[in-house]
């Protein structure tokens, strides 16, 4: 059987969570988040994430850069994908659910001190 080293970007997030993490799961998660990004953002995140699994920054870069608001979704599906990594799943939707929380209340106050026209 051989066995491949894996490239430096899944080696890093090895060291960043304390833990293995296998290549193949992150690719996985990676496409299973992609589908919550617009349809027209679904090829461009699978295709940045696989460049980055595979050691390509070049690519990865190349699929992030086409416009802002993919590089955005494909930034989200990696930020994501560290998450479940670090903290799996039960964590991260728990951390998910306190950010909601903050957003709402930021949100609410951003509401309330809009000065009214008079």
């Amino acid at each position: 059987m051989r066995t491949t080293t894996p490239p430096p970007s899944t080696r890093r997030w090895t060291v960043w969570t304390g833990r293995p993490c296998r290549l193949e799961d992150l690719v996985r998660w990676a496409d299973e988040v992609a589908v919550a990004a617009p349809p027209h953002y679904e090829f461009a995140t699978a295709e940045a994430t696989r460049a980055w699994a595979r050691g390509d920054e070049s690519a990865m870069r190349a699929a992030s850069c086409r416009d802002l608001t993919g590089a955005v979704h494909i930034t989200a599906v990696g930020v994501t994908v560290l998450g479940l990594a670090v903290w799996g799943r039960a964590g991260f939707l728990d951390v998910l659910a306190e950010f909601r929380q903050v957003a709402a209340a930021l949100a609410d106050e951003w509401v309330y001190d809009i000065p009214e026209h008079s």
